[in-house]
C-alpha cells in the first residue's frame, strides 16, 4: 500500500508540474515575450507599444478578473473586444482561477505528505514519488507534443473543448483577439509550457537522487 501511495503522489507531482507551468506562462514576462514575437497588432493599426499594452490588459483580465469596461470596445477607431470576446475571456479567467486553486491545494497536500514521510524516515517513498512524477511529466509532454505536431488545429480544438462550451471560443481571423493571440502565439506558448514542465520534471529527478544518496 505504501508503494501504491508513492505512485499516487507521483501522479500528483506530475499534475502539479502541469499547473505550475500554466501559472508561470500567465506571468507578465512570458506573456510580453510571446506578444513581442507573435502578436499581429500592427495588422489592426496598433503600434508595438499599444499592442503590448492591450495584451497586458487582457492578461490582467484573465488572471485577476475584471469588468467588461476594462477591455475597450474600440481600439484606434476599429472593433476591439465585443461581448463574445469578453465572455470568452471571462471563461478563461474562471478556468485559470480553478487551475491556480487546484495547484495551490495540490502543492499544500504534497508538502504535508512529504513532511509526514520524512518525519517517518521514509525517504525512499518520497524519492519514488518524485521519480514517478518526473517520468509521468515527460510522458505527458511527449504525448501532447506528438498530438500537436500531427494536427495542431485539431489538438487546439480538442483542448478548448475540454474547458469551453462549443461556439464560445471561435472568432473571425481578423478579430482583435485573434490578431493579438494568433496561432503561432499559442504554438510558442505550448513549447514554453512543455519546456517548463520538463524543467520541473528534471528538478523532481534531481531531488529524488539527492534523497536516495542521503
Amino acid at each position: 500500500m505504501r508503494g501504491f501511495g508513492s505512485w499516487v503522489a507521483g501522479i500528483a507531482f506530475a499534475v502539479l508540474g502541469v499547473g505550475l507551468g500554466v501559472v508561470l506562462l500567465a506571468t507578465p514576462p512570458f506573456t510580453r515575450a510571446l506578444a513581442e514575437s507573435y502578436s499581429l497588432g500592427q495588422t489592426a493599426g496598433l503600434s508595438r507599444a499599444d499592442t503590448l499594452d492591450i495584451v497586458e490588459r487582457v492578461r490582467v483580465f484573465v488572471v485577476r478578473g475584471g469588468q467588461k469596461e476594462d477591455l475597450p470596445v474600440l481600439v484606434g477607431g476599429r472593433p476591439g473586444f465585443d461581448a463574445s470576446a469578453v465572455s470568452h475571456l471571462t471563461d478563461v479567467h474562471n478556468v485559470l482561477g480553478a487551475a491556480r486553486m487546484a495547484t495551490v491545494l495540490l502543492a499544500l497536500g504534497l508538502g504535508l505528505w512529504i513532511a509526514s514521510a520524512l518525519q517517518l524516515r521514509e525517504r525512499a517513498r518520497v524519492a519514488l514519488a518524485l521519480k514517478v512524477g518526473a517520468g509521468a511529466s515527460v510522458i505527458l509532454v511527449v504525448l501532447a507534443a506528438l498530438a500537436a505536431m500531427l494536427d495542431f488545429s485539431a489538438f487546439f480544438s480538442a483542448f478548448h473543448g475540454l474547458f469551453f462550451r462549443p461556439g464560445t471560443w471561435t472568432f473571425p481571423y481578423d478579430s482583435l483577439l485573434i490578431r493579438l493571440f494568433p496561432e503561432p502565439f499559442w504554438v510558442a506558448a505550448g513549447v514554453a509550457w512543455a519546456a517548463l514542465v520538463l524543467l520541473i520534471a528534471g528538478a523532481y529527478w534531481l531531488i529524488a537522487l539527492r534523497l536516495a544518496w542521503e
